[in-house]
């Protein structure tokens, strides 16, 4: 995995993720959706906060624990 890993509410996650995109040099992809509510968004920082970075309270880094999430939610 290269790069942190944003978790965030969106309504319209690939408008948020196009938004992200114009200020970031890489090339953002995104690795899961999960619908839900803002309360799903704040539990999972919440989870996931040692793994927190130091450009904002949604961006993780790409660690073992946080990748498995992931890989759970996907086979869901």
């Amino acid at each position: 995995m290269d790069g942190d890993i944003k978790i965030g509410f969106s309504i319209d996650p690939m408008y948020r993720m196009s938004k992200h995109q114009t200020s970031n040099p890489r090339r953002l992809r995104m690795l899961i959706y999960v619908k839900g509510v803002k309360e799903d968004e704040s539990r999972l920082h919440k989870k996931f906060e040692s793994l927190n970075t130091d450009t904002g309270k949604e961006w993780f880094k790409p660690d073992k624990k946080l990748l498995i999430h992931i890989e759970n939610e996907k086979s869901k």
